[in-house]
């Protein structure tokens, strides 16, 4: 996702960001990484108007924040470095981003990042009917290994307990289907730490 700014102000980002990021679905906006910038001095609004945990990376430590680092690596092919942004729309930047999240990559086993997103939307989207779970295509499952069980850490984090023991199971299953036994059993013990959490809260609550 891209946004047009019409300036660096942080009341400029911080609306641009909650009209940006109200677009994706609650379920999968879950947190951000940003630099120091003064920009984002409005963060906790941000935070409070979108749902979102925003974090900070240390100064001078881009590999905090390595996918963003990437992402503006790529989008230098588009909006060269000194270009004036200005001259672009909104439009244009949908277009660029577009065609970014439709592009494969390597990290996602050559799926793209506009399909791992719509496969994990929809195992969230059918949290409630888990033996009903579409299967994923073949060429995710080697992504959705690399990215269930971080998905799956993050949502039990936030209290999305069940829905975090659906996502694992099918990173398992891909991670089984792939023989990544490391990855299994890290993935199965994972789970067992939040069916103890489970168990713990149900007792309190009792």
């Amino acid at each position: 996702m891209l946004v047009k700014l019409t300036d660096a102000k942080a009341a400029t980002t911080r609306n641009g960001f909650v009209e940006g990021l109200l677009r994706v679905p609650a379920p999968l906006r879950l947190t951000m990484t940003y630099d120091q910038g003064k920009e984002m001095a409005h963060h906790k609004e941000l935070a409070a108007a979108t749902g979102i945990q925003v974090y900070f990376a240390d100064p001078h430590a881009p590999w905090q924040r390595g996918s963003n680092e990437n992402t503006n690596g790529l989008l230098r092919q588009y909006l060269p470095k000194g270009a004036d942004l200005s001259e672009f729309d909104q439009a244009h930047l949908d277009g660029i981003a577009a065609a970014l999240n439709s592009r494969p990559r390597k990290r996602h086993a050559y799926a793209s990042p506009d399909e791992v997103f719509d496969a994990l939307l929809d195992k969230v989207a059918n949290a409630d009917h888990a033996e009903k779970a579409p299967v994923f295509p073949s060429k995710l499952e080697s992504a959705l290994v690399s990215v269930g069980s971080q998905f799956g850490q993050v949502l039990a984090a936030i209290g999305q307990h069940e829905v975090a023991l659906m996502v694992l199971d099918e990173a398992a299953a891909a991670a089984e289907k792939l023989q990544y036994w490391q990855q299994v059993t890290e993935i199965r013990e994972l789970q067992e730490k939040i069916r103890a959490e489970i168990r713990v809260m149900e007792s309190s609550a009792d």
